[in-house]
């Protein structure tokens, strides 16, 4: 069993970085401040690669749910794309320009 400073040398962090992995649980204590160094790097490693596959939280920061948000606005925007192209989506400024037009043609006319 190994202390914090040990495992953070281990794991060629500072002792700062391996007792924030230790408050996350990322890496779990096999008694008072004693760790099994294998166990803790074989933790370490899974959670490296947890987010690097953006499978775990970086902070507030959720990959996959950011991911999906993000495919989800790009969906959105494709979709208002093929809208306006199918002339079923218009932009309201030119719909507002288009009838203070008429509504100006109307008014001179009647007057």
């Amino acid at each position: 069993m190994a202390t914090v400073l040990k495992l953070a040398e281990h794991l060629g962090m500072s002792h700062k970085n391996a007792n924030e992995l230790i408050k996350k649980g990322v890496i779990e204590a096999k008694g008072r401040g004693k760790y099994d160094l294998d166990v803790a790097r074989n933790q370490y490693i899974t959670h490296v690669r947890e987010i690097a596959a953006g499978r775990a939280k970086v902070g507030d920061l959720d990959l996959q749910e950011e991911r999906a948000r993000l495919a989800k606005e790009q969906a959105d925007a494709k979709e208002m794309e093929n809208e306006v192209l199918r002339g079923s989506l218009v932009a309201i400024e030119d719909v507002a320009s288009s009838m203070e037009k008429q509504l100006t043609r109307v008014r001179v006319r009647t007057h």
